[in-house]
């Protein structure tokens, strides 16, 4: 019988602390360490934090992407200086 062995790799949301996952701030730290996250790190405090973030122009979601990995990117808020 052919057995193989998978890793899963999970991104920076994986090591937030669930009591940082409402706060902006602290979310768009892990994703711009991480650039992608699984579907299975997102509990759903989290979730509603990705969806205001992306409501607000903070994120924008990747096209395409295999299941269970979502890539994103963090935007800056119009008027930041860099």
């Amino acid at each position: 019988m052919n057995r193989a062995v998978h890793v899963c790799s999970f991104s920076a949301l994986d090591d937030l602390p669930k009591k940082l996952h409402g706060n902006d701030a602290a979310v768009l730290d892990a994703l711009r360490r991480a650039g992608r996250f699984s579907a299975f790190e997102v509990t759903p405090e989290l979730g509603r934090t990705l969806d205001r973030l992306r409501a607000i122009g903070r994120i924008v979601y990747g096209k395409g992407g295999a299941y269970p990995w979502a890539t994103v990117t963090v935007l800056e808020p119009k008027g930041a200086s860099k």
